[in-house]
Order: structure tokens, then sequence, then C-alpha cells
């Protein structure tokens, strides 16, 4: 039998990707060795001549330039999806291969390139024989296949741009009212406005790391900046120019990249 590579095994605690599933938002958390892996048809189909995560990236790329058309390489569009037994019951799945399945994924981060069976249909002996045993020439081999791409320790593309573009703006809140420290009235205010836009920036450049705590330096700070706007100084009128907005599209942009603990992260 023949696998796919399918990343995010390292992680202790993951959650149903099965938007049809009726645990609903964020998903029923899925503790690591347990869970159920569907593979569609289709995907089956498509991942045929590219086993492992590079070589899909690759033809989803071309595929999306052929089209003219984004293409999203999320679960349950190109890789299969990890779900709950609500899931995986109401899919009609074989619960005993699809179980079997997520554990060798949760082992190797390999998944058989077959459709899931469903409940019924009956399993052959070579997957049967699959789910005790894996030949290591199962896995990816970099003498036949072209070598994998290692999971990157920083975002890439679009959002590692967005997250710089950002920093730098931050930066520039921060040196900006220096010079009005000496003369200004509210010398405390423009002050704590500098260390919030330090924050930001901070908060970008952990993102650019991949770390979700960025996201919650980036939307608290500018939350507060947000906030400032409310204080009323004797003869000023005070206007606050935050980047919360930004904030909040930061994490639609990166949630592809990033493995975040709310909402439903599209990291494969």
């Amino acid at each position: 039998m023949r696998y796919m590579q399918v990343s995010g095994n390292e992680q202790n605690l993951a959650r149903c990707s099965d938007n049809s599933c009726p645990c609903g938002l964020p998903g029923a958390g899925i503790p690591r060795g347990e869970g159920y892996v569907y593979v569609s048809k289709e995907i089956a189909d498509f991942r045929a001549d590219c086993l492992n995560e590079a070589e899909t990236r690759l033809k989803v790329d071309l595929l999306s330039t052929q089209t003219g058309t984004a293409i999203s390489a999320a679960g349950g569009v190109f890789a299969p999806i990890l779900m709950c037994e609500q899931g995986a019951r109401k899919r009609g799945l074989d619960l005993s291969v699809a179980a079997a399945d997520a554990q060798h994924w949760w082992k190797t981060g390999l998944v058989p390139l077959r459709p899931t069976p469903l409940a019924g249909a009956g399993t052959s002996s070579d997957d049967a024989a699959a789910r005790h045993a894996v030949a290591p020439s199962h896995l990816p081999d970099s003498s036949s296949q072209p070598s994998v791409v290692p999971q990157t320790a920083t975002l890439r593309g679009f959002p590692k741009g967005w997250a710089i573009v950002w920093i730098v703006v931050n930066i520039a809140g921060v040196l900006a009212p220096m010079s009005d420290l000496s003369d200004s009235a509210v010398p405390g205010l423009i002050f704590f406005t500098m260390l919030l836009n330090t924050v930001a920036a901070t908060g970008y450049f952990l993102l650019v790391k991949k770390r979700a705590i960025g996201l919650y330096a980036v939307l608290g700070a500018n939350l507060v900046g947000f906030l400032i706007g409310i204080v009323q100084v004797p003869g000023y009128y005070i206007t606050v120019k935050t980047g919360l907005i930004p904030g909040i599209i930061t994490y639609f942009i990166t949630r592809k990249q990033i493995r975040y603990p709310f909402g439903r992260s599209r990291v494969n």
C-alpha cells in the first residue's frame, strides 16, 4: 500500500476538522493517538502523484496558476480529515479502519492512499495487514521522490510580508512621537502609546516566528489603544489610530500557517 504525507501529527491535541460534523465549532478536542481519519476518493485520486507535501504544494500552485483562482490546500480539500467519532459515524465510515489510520498518522505522519471504506463494506487483506505493520518502503524515499520540504520555523509568502509591514509601521509609531515628549502637555499619554506600539511590533515579530501568542499581543495593544481615545484631557482632543482591524485580519491571513488554540486554524 502507498502512503501520503500529512503534517500536524506533532501536536498533542487536535480538533475535529470535519465542517459537517455535529460537534460544531471549534470542533471537538482529539487527544494525541485518537480520532478517525477520513480519506475521500477525490483526495486519494488527487494525491496519487504527489505523495509528499512538497509535491502537493507544487501541484496546488500549478492548478491555481492554470485556473487563475486562489486555492487552499486545507484539510478535506487536498488532505485527509481528522474527525471525532460523531463525524465518523455520520459519514458511515468503517470505524476500525478510520481509527487505525488515525493512530498510524499520529505515529508516522502518513495516511494510506485509498478512500476510507464505509461500514460493512469490508477491507482487503492488504489493508488489514497494513494496519499492523508498515514496511520501510512506505515511507517517503529521497531516492525515488523529491525531498520533503521541512516545516518552516517562520511564516512564508504573503502572511510573512504582511507581518513585516506591520512591524515597520509600529516601529515608526514608536519613533515618530519621541520629539514631542519634552514639550507635550501629556507626555505620559504619548509615552504610553509608544509602549503600545512596541508591544504590537513585538507581537507581529512573534507571529513571523509562528508563535500564536503574538496575536494576543497585537490585539491587546490595539484594543487598549482604541480605549485611549475615550480619555479626556482639558484643552485636547485625543485621536488614536489603532491597527485593531488589521490585527483581526492578521488572524485570517496567518491561520493556515499558525496553529491557534481558538477558532479553526487551517494548518494541515
